[in-house]
């Protein structure tokens, strides 16, 4: 859990320290230096999650407007929504965890993490706009 919760500072402390524009610098398409390769990958990570952010509330208002005029009995999607994004942030975590652990205390877990944060981000992403698709309504 502590190296969890160190893994995941160092990638928030990558982050914030992004520019305001937060926008990757042309370096990153040729940054060799780990620490370089780490700035850019959370740089990266984060754009994404707001990527992310942006559809799941997406699916939130989606799944609000369809279930405006229903009896509160049917109205369970949006909670359903809320756990399933819950226990998909505990998954992701984990499962980075795990992938950067395979270079665990070394400057190289950082990178890792953050690119599995990255690729299921993206994944979690595409999910939710298939929800808002549905059945073709």
């Amino acid at each position: 859990m502590l190296r969890q919760l160190v893994l995941l500072m160092g990638l928030a402390l990558f982050a914030t320290s992004a520019s305001a524009e937060e926008t990757l610098p042309a370096s990153c398409d040729t940054a060799t230096a780990q620490q370089d390769v780490n700035f850019c990958t959370a740089i990266k990570a984060r754009a994404i999650d707001k990527e992310l952010e942006a559809a799941y509330q997406a699916e939130a208002d989606h799944l609000n407007e369809v279930n405006s005029g229903q009896p509160a009995n049917l109205k369970e999607e949006l909670k359903i929504l809320e756990d399933g994004q819950a226990a998909w942030r505990i998954y992701s975590r984990m499962q980075c965890t795990s992938e950067g652990y395979m270079a665990r205390g070394g400057t190289l877990e950082s990178q890792l993490f953050g690119e599995c944060a990255i690729r299921l981000t993206q994944l979690r992403i595409d999910e939710l706009k298939a929800l808002a698709e549905g059945l073709g309504n």
